[in-house]
C-alpha cells in the first residue's frame, strides 16, 4: 500500500512495498511513483487505475508490475 500527492509523488509507502524494493520507506517517500513500476492490464481495461488517478478517485485491487527490486 502506497499514498500519494497530486503529483504522484509518494508520501506513504509500506513496508511491504520497502521488503519488494529492497529500500526502506523514508527512502521511497518523495519518489514518483510510476519510477517503481506501472500499472498492468486488468480485466476491465489497461488504464483503469490511470484514468481513476487523473480524476484523483481512490481505486483498490490495480494490478501494479514493480520494475525495481532487490
Amino acid at each position: 500500500m502506497w499514498s500519494t500527492d497530486t503529483r504522484l509523488n509518494l508520501t506513504f509507502a509500506s513496508p511491504r512495498i520497502a521488503e519488494t524494493t529492497g529500500r526502506p520507506p523514508q527512502m521511497l517517500i518523495g519518489h514518483y511513483l510510476l519510477t517503481l513500476g506501472r500499472f498492468e492490464a486488468s480485466g476491465e481495461g489497461t488504464s483503469d487505475a490511470m484514468s481513476l488517478i487523473a480524476r484523483r478517485a481512490p481505486f483498490r485491487n490495480a494490478p501494479f508490475l514493480m520494475t525495481c527490486g532487490k
